[in-house]
């Protein structure tokens, strides 16, 4: 005989006679018995098939009289139908099944079992090994096996053999120990099931509504003879079927862009943890709070080179590790669960993040509060397959995409999504190439130095800038640069000549000239006397540096003590673009945004000044 033992507890003091019809007995060997109606005794094989039954504790088990252990031995008892069992024993040991009408259904796949709306914290462990094993659950989205209680609008029904059984009352909810926590959310299959009939109030004996009294196969000591189906015909003063803990929905939520996402923004590849989205829930009615548990997140990617352009990617490569956050808790994902091939690098692909299935979300948005999640993922390397220039774009964009329950109503909430809460672009780039503004190269890198006093000639050092790439070589094409103040010269002769000089090559012959007017910019082309005549080497060592020098003969000038004022001049690198040896014909560009042009400021001296 099967047995699992009880732990030291208290148990009652066993009496005379048989215990009555839905007892739980212990005999001496330790062996934990149901008394059924029809008068058998039969074992539990485990505390777990014991404890998923919800009116069964331990506290209330008793000694088993003599007359009790004359009692014939049934079959053992199977545990509760609609539970979730994982196999403590045996070459299965640790596979979970969902118990049906006394035998145990499979889930082939994790993203099954949630789809399904069970979660493994609600699962208990136990002997599985003498019961039937029946077919899988194939989809997340066929109907839920007789046992299951579900949540069809609000109402909560037992699914049975024929359809859907009706609940008349909480009372007789709670009477066969059913917790809210076993009820999943009926999907369209469950939906479309007729309602057959009206689940009764338990009775003593009785371990199943479901006009069944949940047998299994015999222990192999006993032969137990066939047990009476009991009557279950509800009276007619139970046909109304009762909205167990529900009323109408009363929440309302609003998902917009929080003001924590990035606006639009180049990120290296490589980069753990990035951000790329921060969306905003919240509850405006005061009513009642509302809990998210599922969210279904687009992403939309334009462009891009890969490694080997041309090749159909076999795995989504730019990003890996999506993760959905909220303070310290951590909802993540591998990858993209859209069905569309990823194609990452070759037009335009939608693809989408699934936040229902797989780990389930449990985010609680307090009555008139708010929640932010936050976006974040890995971004792969260019070995590894990420597409440099891809840009990309993430979205809820349907009311169907965030499934929303008030925890008062337990019903399904229709949230108000503004602008398809899109994020700004986020541009993925092989190597950020970024300038640093100093006063001095270094010595030995043919050493220049922006003079601190003005001295108005034709070739005046006015700048100088550390190009840096941290981890590629790079080829720098040009640079924009950006003039402004009061020294500049106007009317005739108001343009003013740049000439760009490479550190690492001398200042003989410049790679770049240009010619600015006024406040304005000019783009330099660094194709001259360049290394390769194609643009500037920038090694990853963060020895090069770009030395601007300026026709400022037609300066304002101002002497100490001639009663004029000191004029002002500042030179910028605002923008430039660079290419990627090993991604030839990919131009990138910088900076993205403006509060990172960096800027050189032309003091003047101290004897006289601009």
């Amino acid at each position: 005989m099967l047995a699992f033992i009880a732990l030291a507890m208290p148990f009652a003091r066993a009496r005379a006679a048989v215990h009555p019809s839905g007892a739980n007995i212990k005999t001496q060997d330790g062996t934990i018995y149901f008394i059924g109606a029809d008068g058998q005794k039969r074992p539990y094989t485990s505390a777990g098939a014991f404890l998923s039954y919800g009116l069964n504790a331990f506290n209330n088990v008793v000694d088993a009289s003599a007359e009790d252990n004359a009692l014939p031995s049934g079959s053992f008892i199977p545990p509760q139908d609609g539970k979730i069992i994982c196999s403590d024993r045996g070459g299965d040991k640790g596979t979970c099944y969902l118990i049906s009408q006394s035998v145990k259904v499979g889930f082939p796949t994790a993203a099954i079992f949630t789809g399904q709306g069970f979660n493994f914290k609600n699962a208990l462990r136990g002997d599985t090994s003498f019961l039937a094993y029946n077919s899988n659950t194939q989809t997340e989205s066929e109907a839920h096996r007789p046992g299951v209680l579900v949540n069809k609008g609000g109402t909560i029904y037992l699914v049975g053999s024929q359809g859907l059984l009706g609940i008349p009352s909480v009372q007789t909810f709670q009477s066969w120990g059913y917790s809210f926590n076993d009820v999943v959310l009926a999907n369209s299959a469950d939906k479309a099931l007729p309602t057959s009939g009206i689940m009764p109030t338990h009775s003593a004996g009785l371990l199943s509504p479901l006009g069944q009294n949940l047998s299994s196969s015999p222990s192999p000591a006993t032969n137990p003879s066939p047990m009476p189906t009991p009557n279950l015909t509800p009276s007619p003063a139970a046909q109304i079927v009762y909205a167990v803990n529900t009323t109408t929905p009363q929440g309302t939520v609003e998902i917009t862009v929080d003001s924590a996402s990035p606006s639009a923004q180049q990120l290296p590849m490589s980069k753990k943890g990035a951000v790329f989205y921060a969306v905003n829930f919240k509850e405006t009615s005061g009513n009642e709070a509302v809990n998210i548990k599922g969210l279904t997140i687009t992403a939309r990617v334009t462009g891009g080179i890969t490694n080997g352009n041309g090749v159909a990617n076999t795995a989504y490569n730019t990003l890996k590790n999506l993760s959905l956050v909220n303070g310290s808790t951590v909802i993540s994902r591998a990858s993209f669960s859209a069905s569309t091939p990823p194609r990452e690098g070759a037009g335009t692909q939608t693809y989408e993040i699934d936040f229902k299935t797989g780990s389930p979300l449990n985010f609680q948005i307090p009555a008139s509060g708010t929640v932010t999640l936050t976006l974040k993922a890995d971004i792969s390397d260019w070995a590894a397959g990420a597409a440099t220039n891809s840009v990309w774009q993430f979205s809820i964009n349907t009311t169907a995409d965030a499934t929303l329950i008030g925890q008062n109503s337990n019903s399904n909430l229709t949230p108000i999504v503004t602008n398809a809460a899109a994020s700004a672009l986020s541009t993925i780039i092989k190597q950020p190439l970024t300038f640093n503004p100093v006063t001095s190269t270094p010595a030995g890198k043919n050493f220049a130095s922006v003079i601190a006093e003005g001295m108005r000639n034709t070739q005046e050092k006015v700048g100088i800038f550390n190009a840096i790439s941290p981890s590629t070589t790079l080829l720098l094409n040009s640079i924009t640069l950006s003039q402004a103040g009061t020294a500049l010269p106007t009317g005739t002769s108001s343009a003013v000549s740049y000439y760009v000089y490479d550190s690492l090559i001398g200042y003989s012959q410049p790679v770049g000239i240009g010619t600015l007017s006024g406040s304005g910019s000019v783009t330099i082309n660094l194709s001259l006397n360049s290394a390769l005549n194609k643009g500037v080497n920038v090694p990853t060592d963060g020895s090069e540096y770009l030395v601007i020098a300026a026709d400022t003969t037609n300066f304002s000038l101002c002497y100490p003590g001639n009663n004029c004022t000191a004029y002002g001049y500042s030179l910028s690198l605002s923008g430039w673009q660079y290419s990627d040896p090993a991604a030839p014909g990919v131009i990138s560009t910088g900076p993205f945004a403006p509060d990172i042009a960096k800027t050189a400021v032309y003091p003047g001296g101290v004897g006289r000044s601009y």
